[in-house]
């Protein structure tokens, strides 16, 4: 899940790097919001992850100790 959040966030910040080598003509404007959306999705993906980890370690936790 933290590689593909990564790889999409990579992904928004092409148009930027693109513009910048001069591949593709966008404005500054566009190449911000892609990016912003790019690190917006990143980190609601890790967040999601992260609350999906702790919530099954938190929950299973009798499980680990062995009380079950």
């Amino acid at each position: 899940t933290a590689v593909l959040a990564g790889f999409v966030n990579r992904l928004f910040a092409l148009p930027e790097k693109l513009t910048e080598l001069e591949v593709i003509d966008l404005s500054e404007q566009a190449c911000s919001v892609f990016s912003m959306i790019g690190n917006g999705l990143f980190f609601v993906a890790i967040t999601i992850f992260s609350v999906w980890v702790i919530g099954k370690f938190l929950f299973n936790i009798k499980v680990f100790r062995g009380e079950e």
